[in-house]
């Protein structure tokens, strides 16, 4: 059984979304008896803490754009969400989260303050870079350690001190959640190179998923109302990558999560408003016609899908066909390049003057 460990910075990163796809794969695990998920009580109630907050600031926001609603609206009955209420519910359902996934809490209590100084003097693990919150992090991780005597860990975490001490161990350290469940569902290395061969040649498959970008997003959602997007192309589709999280010899199916890599462009219509002229006569601004301008996109959408095989008379896997059974409930996007289009402009000479 695989011990597992996670961080704060990947709750907080991930909204406290307890039932998001990565949360539902590693129930699976655990139901399954292949991890054990471990906490130090150190994170859990840094957890706890941060969780809170957020909500309490999130109902703060919410009640106050309530306030000025009702006052738009001329009193108009609009009733505010309790803070406290709010708070408690947060905090039911962190620990409602804590029972599921069977989670073991490492307590800070095992650390020995001599060990502490020890590694503090020496400056090692945690306390090889100066940072606010070093001691933290040294009693977060040795206190796992410590818990499960010394046995290896699988860790979610981007915080250089947790890789830091991990090394010391020889601890396996993933920056990503989907690094670290591929490396927990791991399935023969023959058969994951199959499954990503045959999604990468699978042409039918490239479309859909070019397809379900397409369609999905609305990306004047993104802009202000002024700016009218269009032409949105998709440029190139490849798999980012793949794993297999199951494999029923009884239905002959394979179910991976394969996330791929769409890179697409799209012009944007603006109006110049850093290029208005300022009118005299008419006391007010006029805009140049609009601007364009063309924008690139990467998107990575994960999909889950099923794969139906068979077998040869030689054992081989012959892969029959494919189905998605789950398509992303989000299409989030990086937007790596902006450039501006050139256009032949008709200036009108009693309204812009001589340029």
């Amino acid at each position: 059984m695989k011990n597992v460990t996670i961080d704060t910075n990947f709750f907080i990163s991930h909204s406290y979304n307890f039932s998001s796809k990565f949360f539902y794969l590693l129930k699976k695990l655990i139901n399954n008896g292949e991890i054990k998920l471990v906490l130090s009580s150190v994170v859990e109630q840094e957890i706890l803490t941060h969780y809170k907050e957020e909500v309490e600031k999130e109902v703060s926001i919410h009640n106050c754009n309530l306030n000025t609603l009702r006052k738009t609206l001329n009193g108009y009955s609009l009733f505010d969400i309790n803070k406290e209420e709010a708070i408690d519910y947060a905090s039911n359902l962190f620990k409602k989260f804590i029972k599921d996934f069977s989670i073991q809490i490492a307590d800070a209590n095992l650390i020995e303050p001599n060990e502490v100084f020890r590694d503090y003097f020496a400056k090692k693990g945690a306390f090889s870079t100066k940072k606010s919150n070093e001691f933290k992090d040294f009693f977060a991780y040795k206190s796992i350690k410590k818990f499960l005597n010394n046995e290896k860990i699988y860790v979610l975490s981007r915080d250089n001190d947790w890789a830091s001490m991990a090394k010391e161990y020889d601890d396996e350290v993933f920056s990503t959640s989907d690094s670290l469940l591929k490396r927990l569902f791991s399935f023969d290395e023959h058969i994951e190179l199959l499954c990503s061969d045959y999604i990468k040649n699978n042409k039918t498959l490239g479309n859909e998923v070019e397809n379900g970008v397409l369609d999905e997003l609305n990306v004047c959602k993104y802009f202000d109302e002024d700016i009218e997007p269009e032409n949105f192309e998709v440029l190139s589709t490849s798999l980012f990558n793949a794993y297999v999280i199951d494999k029923d010899d009884s239905t002959n199916t394979i179910e991976l999560i394969a996330t791929f890599k769409v890179i697409g462009s799209q012009e944007v219509i603006y109006d110049d408003y850093d290029n208005a002229v300022w009118d005299s006569e008419d006391k007010e601004y006029v805009y140049l016609p609009k601007s364009h301008c063309k924008l690139t996109y990467i998107f990575k959408p994960s999909f889950t899908i099923v794969l139906t095989y068979h077998s040869n008379d030689d054992g081989d896997i012959l892969i029959d066909g494919y189905e998605v059974v789950e398509k992303p409930s989000d299409y989030e996007y990086e937007n790596v390049d902006i450039e501006d289009l050139p256009e032949e402009r008709e200036y009108d000479d009693d309204v812009y003057g001589e340029f």
